[in-house]
């Protein structure tokens, strides 16, 4: 199963009840870019997603799950956001990536989440 990030972005926006116009006003991104996204004719940047999902006021991981993936998966990915503000950095990180452990992804997802996940460490430093 393929992570389709520009259906997701399609899905989120229109639930906001945003048109493609409203979200470059939001983000800065241009429309045409938008169109391009949702379309799969264009393959994001880390930056652009995070743009996007400030604009749609939803979590970066939200984008990354299937359209039919059922909510109980959301929420799950929510919970441990939420519980990542009651514990030390290191303890919450060991926490977090056991948490990872759990989700099913396969391996073309996983491989998508290892590479985002270098890029906002490389950008940290």
């Amino acid at each position: 199963m393929r992570i389709k990030v520009g259906a997701r972005i399609r899905a989120e926006r229109k639930a906001k009840k945003f048109s493609q116009a409203d979200l470059e006003q939001r983000c800065g991104v241009a429309r045409c870019r938008i169109s391009w996204l949702e379309n799969g004719r264009a393959v994001p940047t880390i930056e652009t997603l995070e743009r996007i999902a400030d604009a749609l006021e939803v979590p970066l991981h939200q984008l990354f799950r299937d359209i039919e993936q059922p909510a109980s998966a959301s929420t799950a990915a929510e919970r441990i956001v939420a519980k990542r503000g009651t514990r030390s950095k290191r303890a919450r990180s060991e926490r977090f990536v056991e948490e990872l452990r759990q989700v099913n992804l396969c391996e073309d997802d996983q491989d998508l989440l290892l590479y985002i996940a270098r890029g906002l460490a490389n950008r940290g430093r």
